[in-house]
């Protein structure tokens, strides 16, 4: 069964497994598209029928090992993390492609939400929140995208032993060489 899969196949086929959240593509995205090489006998790219299918269980897949709504809300909204049962959902989160536009996101639909609720009362006008919100959607563009650039998670834990990106502490002795 030493097949060479067709490297027009198996990028079709890697494509399609996208739909499937990242840890469980590195633990079976070979084994997946060994058996779709299997299944089609010399094609050269996934039929339509069976990329459907491996989008739909890609999106069931994900939906399922999501933290409940509430869990999850809490924790683009608030910034507090969910339980360890999650923390496989949450690396995946915190080290996706676009972590950092979706809490940014997060952030100024709150914040937008809040001015919404405080100009239908009366006590703000319409243009001040028109002009806030797009003061805050242009900053957190930049701020979203500087922390892209240098690829930041600022929730995730520290490793132990990170001091960060100013270098360790190096004690200064005092001037006179004695003890304090």
């Amino acid at each position: 069964m030493d097949r060479t899969v067709e490297r027009a196949f198996e990028r079709s086929a890697r494509r399609w497994l996208r739909a499937y959240p990242p840890r469980w593509r590195r633990e079976r995205a070979d084994e997946a598209v060994a058996l779709l090489a299997d299944l089609t006998a010399d094609a050269r790219r996934v039929d339509l029928r069976t990329a459907l299918g491996l989008v739909r269980g890609g999106w069931s897949t994900r939906r399922r090992t999501r933290p409940p709504l509430r869990t999850f809300l809490t924790f683009r909204f608030r910034g507090r993390l969910p339980g360890p049962e999650h923390a496989a959902w949450l690396e995946d989160d915190v080290t996706g492609r676009w972590f950092h536009a979706r809490a940014a996101l997060a952030q100024v639909l709150v914040v937008g939400l809040v001015a919404w609720g405080v100009a239908a009362v009366g006590w703000l006008s319409w243009e001040a929140v028109l002009f806030g919100s797009v003061v805050m959607v242009l900053s957190e563009a930049v701020r979203a995208t500087r922390r892209m650039l240098r690829r930041e998670d600022p929730r995730r834990p520290a490793v132990a032993g990170d001091v960060g990106r100013f270098g360790p502490y190096v004690r200064l002795d005092p001037p006179d060489g004695g003890t304090r």
